[in-house]
C-alpha cells in the first residue's frame, strides 16, 4: 500500500509539473502575441525631413505603440516622435501614422489604411455571489473599455489578446475618413450602399481581411 501511495504522489507531482510548464508556455505565447509581428522586423524609417534610418521595430498591439531595438544598448525602446515620421517600410510592408496611430498602407487607389486592433480579454475574476466574470474589449491605450464604456486602467499582465481585427481609413475626395464596420463604410458611399452589400455577400468578404477590403474599396471607387 505504501508503494502504491508513493507512486500516486509521484504521478500527481509529475502532472502538476507538466501543468505548470504548459501554463508557462501559454503565458509566453500570449506575451509574443501582444506584438503585430512574431519578432522585430528590419525597418527603413523615412522621416519627413528626408532622413533615413535602418532599425529593427515591432508594434505593440495592446499599447498602440511602436518599439525599436536601440543600437547602442540593444534594449527595447518606445518610439516617442511618430509625428516626425513619413513612412516605415517594415520588411516590405508600408506603414505610416494617422492621428498618432500606426496604420498600414493596404491600397493606393483609393488610399486605404488598416489600423490593427486587438480584441482583448481581461483575466477571469470572481464577482458577486462567487460567479466568474470576464471582460472583453477592443484595443485601448493603457486600459480596456468595459461593457459600460468606461476606460479601466490596468496592468497589461491582466489581459491577453483573443484575436486581431482591423479598422480602416480611406481617402475620399482628398479627405481621410475612418470606418470600423460595414455600416459606416456604406455611409461613406451612400449612393453605392446596395452595391457594397451585394459585393460583400457575393465575394464572402471578411471585414478583417485587408486584401479583400482593398479590392472592395477599389470596386466601389470605380462605380
Amino acid at each position: 500500500m505504501r508503494q502504491i501511495h508513493s507512486l500516486m504522489k509521484k504521478s500527481i507531482l509529475s502532472i502538476l509539473c507538466l501543468m505548470l510548464a504548459l501554463v508557462a508556455i501559454t503565458a509566453a505565447a500570449q506575451e509574443e502575441s501582444r506584438f503585430l509581428f512574431p519578432g522585430y522586423q528590419a525597418t527603413k524609417v523615412i522621416f519627413k525631413d528626408g532622413t533615413i534610418y535602418n532599425e529593427k521595430m515591432n508594434y505593440n498591439l495592446l499599447e498602440d505603440r511602436l518599439y525599436f531595438i536601440d543600437h547602442k544598448s540593444g534594449e527595447e525602446q518606445v518610439l516617442t516622435n511618430p509625428q516626425d515620421i513619413s513612412v516605415l517600410n517594415m520588411n516590405g510592408r508600408l506603414f505610416t501614422f494617422i492621428k498618432g496611430h500606426l496604420v498600414e498602407v493596404v491600397n493606393k487607389a483609393p488610399m486605404l489604411y488598416a489600423k490593427y486592433e486587438p480584441v482583448i480579454k481581461k483575466d477571469s475574476h470572481h464577482g458577486a455571489y462567487g460567479m466568474v466574470s470576464e471582460t472583453t474589449a477592443i484595443h485601448s491605450v493603457g486600459g480596456v473599455y468595459v461593457g459600460d464604456g468606461k476606460l479601466v486602467m490596468m496592468d497589461n499582465n491582466d489581459v491577453h489578446i483573443r484575436a486581431v481585427t482591423s479598422s480602416y481609413y480611406v481617402e475620399i475626395k482628398g479627405k481621410i475618413k475612418q470606418f470600423s464596420n460595414v455600416n459606416q463604410l456604406k455611409k461613406l458611399y451612400p449612393a453605392h450602399a446596395g452595391e457594397i452589400k451585394k459585393y460583400m455577400s457575393d465575394n464572402h468578404v471578411d471585414f478583417a481581411d485587408t486584401d479583400a477590403m482593398a479590392k472592395l474599396v477599389t470596386y466601389v471607387a470605380s462605380l
